[in-house]
């Protein structure tokens, strides 16, 4: 150890609900007093109304995390996506940067459900939605839009740097394997329409709008396709 040793020290676990959450370390260096009955019994005070300070921002932080994700699917929820996005636009105007939004769907969902029931239906979803995941960036935000509508915000990304990401995650939903009703093989696409900031619109509502647009137009054009906005 690089620092001297404490003449005296005191270690007190700090308990919440019979669960260690932390150990608060205190000591004192040579030349000052030894830790009394008194000072063990303040601190151990203190480490009690440390011990409900954690607990309850753990309780917090598990509240806030169920309040930002879509259950079914694991991925940020519509409100959570509508925040972000107008975060990732200031930053964009703040430093000068491009960033894209990206609308996603699932090509013949609709008929996967009716054919093979909307509980496989949704277990499928999940299983793209964590291959979604899996695959976009560090940096990249996915959310779930509605129905089987996946929104995506690439920050810092120009419009061909985000066609390069979603030609690559279309790539991964192709190849993964998912099994339908009594183990039938399940074949799927994404369609994706994509709009920039500040290429193709200059505000939230007008990029969502852009990519939405887009999407549409993609999966008028068949399975598979990925459209850039006008």
């Amino acid at each position: 150890r690089r620092n001297r040793r404490p003449r005296s020290a005191m270690i007190i676990p700090i308990r919440a609900q019979e669960k260690i959450v932390g150990v608060l370390n205190i000591g004192k260096l040579s030349g000052a007093e030894d830790f009394t009955p008194d000072d063990l019994q303040v601190i151990s005070v203190v480490a009690t109304q440390l011990a409900w300070i954690l607990s309850n921002f753990e309780l917090m932080s598990k509240m806030w995390t169920l309040a930002i994700t879509d259950e079914l699917t694991g991925l940020y929820n519509r409100r959570y996506f509508f925040l972000r996005v107008r975060e990732e636009i200031q930053r964009a105007e703040r430093y000068d940067k491009p960033m894209c939004v990206v609308m996603l769907d699932l090509d013949g969902f609709k008929e996967l459900n009716r054919s093979h029931g909307h509980l496989i239906g949704d277990e499928i979803l999940q299983q793209v939605c964590a291959v979604v995941r899996r695959n976009l960036r560090a940096v990249d935000m996915a959310a779930r839009y509605g129905g089987d509508e996946i929104v995506v915000i690439l920050p810092e990304t120009s419009v061909a740097a985000g066609f390069a990401v979603i030609t690559r995650l279309q790539a991964a939903v192709g190849e993964e394997v998912y099994v339908g009703h009594n183990g039938v093989p399940v074949k799927l696409s994404l369609c994706a329409g994509i709009a920039q900031f500040p290429g193709d619109a200059g505000n939230p509502d007008d990029l969502i709008r852009k990519a939405d647009v887009a999407l549409l137009e993609a999966k008028a054009a068949g399975s598979g396709q990925v459209l850039l906005a006008d």
